[in-house]
């Protein structure tokens, strides 16, 4: 039997292996809860996760028993375990006067090592979370951010030149480390389109990208992206600029087997399942038909690593949460014959989750 670090080898080079991997996150404190309703700790530790990362996050400095303030000097106040931003540091489109903070690896040191000796057999990351979008709009505001892309260009270019280099550095550091490869995370995507638009982001986010992917690379570290929403119209540039895995195609914003059939020879793509409508809102059976059917035909060919578009959230159902995990855990799902063609576009799935009945 291949390791979960093999299956995930074996799908970026586009191979099928005799499991398709997965990777399902949700809250550690939902553990026990999972654990009784598979049957068992001796179910559940049958489960493992096969894309696991570490983030280097921003240091937090707690000003209160919901508030906190980052190292770049944005304010967040925690509601339902997700940080929402209440204050931001730069009042006006000018970085003169504030200086990035500096980033020091052996404060990451000991929870690095601890990590990667808990995770022998997986494809390990290190997730660089809130890349250029997410960190500009935390200094300025979501709103006077979009507004700079326009009216404030220059501002938005030096920003993002700045924090080119800061991740550059950082990936010197990184590469002292058993890392399999980079997860960065930043979400262009609304739920129909780009925020900043696929020119802006062109021209704005994507050379500072390509330096950063380039040099992962050249490391020997796979380049998988994060973002949410509908970013269709720049899958072709991640590709260009060295992306290997996608990460989380939400078939509520994209297209899920259209990405399949155009890209899935190119990348290795991850997610799928429905986070905001299937899983909190489905029955069981919905839960197992969508995810067999991309067990199916998402993963034809190799190149898909199967798993719910977002974290699980403690409010799912907990009898969805078994259907997903009992789908994956009970593979395999009959592979697409060669005779059949993928599906061309997600409006099929109603004859795809058919079979599943």
């Amino acid at each position: 039997m291949l390791s979960p670090r093999d299956r995930v080898v074996r799908a970026l080079a586009f191979q099928e292996t005799d499991i398709v991997p997965y990777h399902i996150a949700f809250d550690p404190a939902m553990a026990s809860k999972f654990e009784m309703a598979l049957g068992g700790p001796a179910r559940f530790s049958k489960f493992t996760n096969h894309l696991p990362f570490i983030n280097i996050e921003s240091k937090q400095f707690w000003t209160g028993p919901d508030c906190y303030l980052d190292e770049f000097g944005s304010v967040w106040k925690v509601l339902n375990q997700v940080p929402h931003l209440v204050e931001y540091p730069l009042k006006k489109p000018a970085l003169a006067g504030y200086p990035l903070p500096e980033f020091s690896i052996q404060e990451y040191a000991d929870d690095f090592r601890n990590f990667l000796a808990s995770h022998p057999e997986q494809f390990v990351l290190c997730g660089m979370a809130q890349g250029f979008y997410d960190r500009g709009w935390s200094l300025r505001g979501t709103e006077n951010f979009l507004i700079d892309f326009i009216e404030n260009p220059r501002f938005v270019e030096q920003l993002f030149e700045a924090l080119t280099e800061y991740y550059l550095k950082l990936l010197d550091d990184i590469a002292a480390f058993r890392f399999d490869g980079i997860r960065f995370g930043d979400d262009w995507g609304a739920q129909r389109g780009m925020l900043m638009g696929p020119k802006r982001w062109r021209k704005f986010i994507k050379p500072g990208l390509k330096q950063i992917f380039e040099k992962a690379r050249r490391q020997g570290m796979v380049v998988m992206v994060h973002s949410d929403g509908d970013i269709h119209e720049i899958i072709p540039d991640l590709i260009e600029i060295g992306v290997q895995i996608l990460n989380p195609i939400q078939p509520e914003a994209m297209d899920i087997y259209e990405i399949k059939r155009l890209y899935g020879n190119v990348l290795c793509l991850n997610g799928g399942i429905s986070s905001q409508y299937t899983l909190p809102l489905g029955t069981p059976a919905d839960v197992r038909r969508e995810a067999a059917a991309c067990l199916r035909y998402m993963a034809h060919g190799g190149g898909y690593v199967i798993g719910p578009s977002k974290s699980i959230l403690a409010d799912t159902p907990v009898e969805n949460i078994v259907a997903l995990f009992e789908t994956i855990l009970d593979q395999p799902v009959q592979p697409l014959p060669a005779s059949e063609a993928l599906p061309d576009s997600i409006r099929d799935l109603e004859r795809v989750y058919t079979a599943f009945r």
